[in-house]
């Protein structure tokens, strides 16, 4: 039986103990794993008083190594492995296999699109205007859709509350972020340890003119998520104070023109009662 835990894990480092009944571990060697690279090693052998104390072997079970992340924020999905055993340490409230298992679209925060009999069920109850269900069914069949605003009347927020709730026919409350410079948004949208992280559907809002590249795609699903996708089919969706853009989480997309030095917005969905700063205060936030 093999015990253990990661305790702490850096960009650069990762740390915690293992234990083996009837094995002396002491050097032996542990690797640490970003999903099925191996990222660094080192060997068993620190001493912990604490695990001596609660009648773990001599307490010469810690192990402390440097690692080399390709950026920070795959610390999350580092595991570690005893060299020779299949048996994995993993971190708490860990993202392991982000990229290679991904969650269910069920698991996050309007991450599913009503289907078509339930759209036209809610339609007929009278809980879906024609406008937005015809919304819903083109995020549900192209994974994008262009929201038109008067920003004089409506704030984006409001905008894309009326949105997230359609979908999830609960109340929600809206974050708002600025996303920073254009270069490198797709990164920082799917970025794991983002508040926004368990969202499945972003509206995004541009104080100047501007264009996001998306690639249409139907049933666009966690599985089909790429770090690197073939934008040569994507179609320009403009942003401007007339119109968002709504576009799912798995959905590949990419800037395109810009126009001025205007702030991009992110509104995401917050399930109503969970803690968010920003959803509670209306405020926007930095990214």
């Amino acid at each position: 039986m093999i015990l253990g835990a990661i305790e702490e894990v850096e960009p650069n480092a990762v740390a915690g103990w293992i234990y083996v009944r009837n094995a002396d571990l002491r050097d032996a060697t542990v690797l640490a794993f970003l999903d099925r690279q191996c990222v660094g090693s080192g060997r068993v052998g620190l001493f912990r008083e604490d695990l001596k104390a609660a009648g773990l072997g001599d307490g010469h079970l810690g192990f402390r190594f440097g690692i080399t992340l390709p950026r920070p924020a795959d610390a999350l999905r580092v595991t570690v492995r005893l060299e020779g055993c299949e048996a994995v340490l993993l971190q708490a409230d860990a993202h392991v296999g982000s990229r290679l298992t991904p969650r269910p679209a069920s698991a996050f925060i309007a991450g599913v699109m009503p289907s078509e009999p339930v759209r036209a069920w809610r339609h007929n109850r009278g809980w879906l205007d024609t406008g937005t269900a015809d919304l819903l069914a083109t995020l549900e069949d192209f994974g994008a859709v262009t929201l038109p605003i008067d920003a004089s009347r409506q704030a984006p927020a409001d905008a894309a509350r009326n949105l997230f709730e359609a979908v999830t026919l609960a109340p929600v409350e809206i974050a708002t972020v600025d996303l920073g410079p254009i270069k490198g948004m797709r990164a920082r949208l799917l970025d794991p340890t983002a508040p926004w992280a368990n969202t499945g559907l972003f509206v995004l809002s541009a104080e100047r003119r501007l264009t996001l590249r998306v690639v249409e795609m139907a049933g666009c699903s966690p599985e089909t998520l790429l770090e690197e996708a073939d934008l040569s089919g994507a179609l320009d969706y403009p942003l401007d104070q007339r119109s968002m853009l709504a576009v799912r989480r798995w959905v590949h997309f990419a800037p395109g023109r810009v126009a001025g030095e205007g702030k991009l917005l992110l509104h995401y969905p917050v399930a109503a009662g969970q803690p968010a700063d920003a959803a509670q205060t209306g405020a926007t936030v930095p990214a």
